[in-house]
């Protein structure tokens, strides 16, 4: 599926739960909770939630390239991106708590401005991937659906099934990624020796076989 403006408010709209649900979260961490390790290796749940926070931001300026056709990269670097999330992450929860609220308002508010249409067709993601400006409350929604699992935090009953993980953030990344023109297909190896291949143009029955077959790897 190639995103346009007429999908925005579905997508805007799931971010928003999304989002609700994330902060509920983290804002049910305890001090000792959040310094201690998240799924992601060699982090604590504080680099996770400061990750999210200038996630947000990079996501952020994914927008204004498209809403003003000047080229504003993600990250100033990878390097940048690092020490910015190992120096947010030394701060205090409270403040990094903060520093997430602020980022997904200011994420939210960009995020309205891709209704008034691009300058930009394309941009680029972190990793170097071209996709319409369109596609990045989707990728955006990804990010917060797998680092919210990351947490490895259950808050008041509401998270979700495990098996239910994967299959969210497979298949907005699919949106995104498939929303290049030029988009070849995509092969994952699920690291026990079966790897899985399908494409764009592939028929829905073998697409959804190759979700299926990688969702164990996928959710981590």
């Amino acid at each position: 599926m190639i995103k346009t403006a007429a999908l925005l408010p579905a997508d805007l709209n799931r971010l928003t739960r999304e989002t609700d649900m994330l902060l509920a979260t983290v804002d049910s961490l305890t001090d000792e909770e959040f310094a201690a390790p998240s799924k992601c290796e060699g982090w604590t749940r504080a680099h996770v939630v400061a990750h999210l926070a200038l996630g947000a931001d990079a996501m952020g300026n994914m927008i204004t390239w498209g809403t003003s056709g000047v080229e504003t990269p993600p990250y100033v670097s990878w390097d940048a991106r690092n020490a910015d999330i190992e120096n947010l992450a030394k701060k205090s929860p409270a403040e990094i708590k903060a520093a997430l609220r602020t980022a997904i308002k200011n994420f939210a508010d960009k995020a309205e401005t891709l209704k008034d249409g691009l300058k930009a067709e394309t941009v680029k993601t972190a990793g170097g991937a071209s996709i319409t400006p369109y596609a990045v409350p989707a990728l955006r929604i990804s990010e917060v659906i797998i680092h919210h699992a990351d947490l490895d935090h259950r808050c008041g009953g509401s998270a979700r099934p495990t098996w239910t993980l994967w299959r969210i953030p497979w298949r907005s990344s699919w949106s995104v990624v498939s929303a290049n023109k030029d988009f070849p297909g995509v092969t994952v190896d699920n690291r026990r020796g079966r790897a899985t291949t399908t494409s764009a143009t592939a028929p829905r029955q073998s697409r959804v076989a190759a979700m299926r077959s990688s969702g164990g790897w996928l959710g981590g």
